[in-house]
């Protein structure tokens, strides 16, 4: 889906499952500078998750809202995403806080679920950046269980990364943090950041080159004005750089290719198969075809027995998925006419041709020229 004016709106939330898998998403996004990456590599994705709409956000939405979590979980257990990024939000997590006249901390090694003695408005950020987190957490062991790929970002030093949940999931096979520095990807911070994930993005794994391709680093402290607003310089750096978000779909979609081929190239012993393969599936003519054809037109389904298989010949489990995926959804295909429909609307096309004829001056057709079947 190359089109977010193409879904559902609002999509989140109204528990819509595509027919179609293969879908990237993109949760806490931001600009969704990584959606764009994917939309630019030719991958389907789903529309981007932010309160905050933009170019690129069409809808707000709120991942506190338990429709919006429940329907991501059904994409999750329905195989219809390939890799969710999780761009949790860092404010509450972040040692860029400090006791030095800017935001306080709200955390430290002690406190990790918060400070006490916090205003009562600091108690209200951190309780927002406890449940970000806790849902994050939840959504990437379910994509873990699942088989589906999955990053979350925080900056290197963040209080995220020692949040028993993440600390857990760290643990997870094939799990690995990846460090670098923004000012690799073209940021003018050095922003050292944490990318944790199940997939290969080592790529993305670069550290500050400043000895061999000398340049200067902007402090990440103070405010700027943007719009004739003050903006923190730590928020406006949350964005990510454009080169990093192109190095990175480029790792996902070439982790994706990685994996389909592997299980395109899956096998099975002969000894431990049914039947060879290349031979037909036996599958005989059922007296209730017809109807569930008509069933199956209707978005129902009878008894797998009284249509024919859709794969028709014994596969290699690998090819069978590859086949698998290229097949148009049944329920997806506007059905045959009735065989007596179409006679019908031949005759009255037949008909009608026949009375434009006759009226530009023409010869009266002939009945007996007409089909025999008509008649």
């Amino acid at each position: 889906m190359s089109d977010l004016t193409a879904w559902p709106s609002p999509f989140w939330g109204s528990q819509f499952i595509p027919s179609a898998k293969g879908f990237f998403l993109e949760i806490f996004a931001g600009e969704a500078g990584l959606t764009q990456a994917i939309h630019a590599r030719g991958q389907k994705f789903l529309p981007p998750i932010e309160i905050l709409p933009n170019n690129f956000v069409l809808d707000a939405v709120d991942i506190l809202d338990q429709q919006v979590v429940l329907h991501i979980k059904k994409l999750i257990a329905a195989g219809s995403l390939f890799f969710i990024h999780f761009g949790t939000p860092c404010s509450s997590f972040s040692l860029a806080r400090k006791d030095e006249g800017g935001p306080p901390p709200l955390r430290d090694r002690a406190n990790l679920w918060g400070r006490p003695n916090l205003r009562a408005c600091d108690i209200e950020k951190v309780q927002l950046g406890n449940k970000f987190m806790a849902i994050s957490a939840e959504l990437v062991t379910m994509c873990h269980r699942c088989s589906v790929g999955w990053s979350v970002e925080n900056p290197a030093g963040s209080f995220l990364w020692s949040m028993p949940p993440f600390e857990a999931i760290e643990t997870l096979p094939q799990v690995e943090r990846y460090l670098l520095d923004m000012c690799r990807f073209g940021s003018p911070h050095k922003k050292p950041t944490a990318i944790l994930s199940n997939r290969d993005l080592r790529t993305l794994a670069l550290l500050c080159d400043r000895p061999v391709r000398p340049h200067d680093h902007e402090p990440l402290v103070g405010m700027i004005v943007v719009e004739g607003k003050k903006v923190f310089k730590t928020k406006l750096a949350q964005v990510y750089p454009h080169e990093l978000c192109s190095t990175w779909a480029q790792a996902i979609c070439a982790d994706q290719q990685e994996v389909l081929a592997r299980t395109f190239a899956w096998s099975q012993p002969s000894d431990e198969r049914k039947r060879p393969v290349g031979q037909a599936i036996p599958w005989s003519g059922h007296k209730q075809q017809v109807t569930a054809q008509k069933a199956l037109a209707a978005g129902y389904q009878l008894k797998r027995s009284a249509l024919p298989p859709l794969l028709q010949i014994e596969l290699e489990p690998g090819e069978a998925v590859r086949r698998a995926l290229q097949l148009q959804h049944p329920f997806t295909v506007d059905p045959a006419l009735e065989p007596d429909l179409q006679e019908a609307l031949a005759l009255a096309v037949l008909h009608v041709i026949a009375e434009v004829l006759f009226n530009f001056g023409t010869s009266e057709p002939n009945a007996c020229s007409l089909p025999p079947k008509l008649f």
